[in-house]
């Protein structure tokens, strides 16, 4: 039984070490209310925001009434849960810039999507829109 205290002590030092460790760690998320949701506060995720209608950016003397086929689309965004969490659909704006073709009756346009600070677009579906453009009838 002598130099029981004496064999291994590099063994039984790292085990006092870290039960020492995992002792603080039990204590310290009993007395804050830790939760493990709280560590992934800054670990990306991505939410995905359907039917969102489509704003079509036109001249101001445009005589034609313009319509997008379709007239919604569905974004994919990426960025820390803290920012996704609170974001609203209001918070994305989705647009299609017509003002540089006014003449052609029917193109395929670009859908371009303006996202809050820290989010990034992952995926937009469908990433381009067929607009039509009917000319308006006079009012009698």
């Amino acid at each position: 039984m002598k130099g029981w205290l004496s064999n291994d002590t590099g063994w039984k030092i790292t085990s006092l070490v870290l039960a020492t460790l995992i002792w603080f760690a039990i204590k310290f998320g009993i007395q804050t209310d830790f939760h493990a949701a709280d560590m992934v506060q800054g670990i990306p995720m991505e939410m995905t925001f359907s039917h969102l209608p489509i704003t079509l950016l036109i001249n101001a003397e445009e005589q034609t009434l313009p319509k997008a086929i379709p007239s919604e689309v569905t974004v994919t965004l990426a960025g820390e849960r803290s920012i996704l969490s609170v974001l609203h659909p209001a918070d994305i704006k989705v647009s299609v810039n017509l003002t540089d073709n006014s003449e052609v009756a029917s193109v395929r346009k670009h859908v371009r999507v303006t996202v809050p600070k820290g989010c990034s677009v992952i995926q937009v579906i469908p990433a381009d829109v067929l607009v039509e453009r009917l000319t308006a009838e006079p009012k009698r």
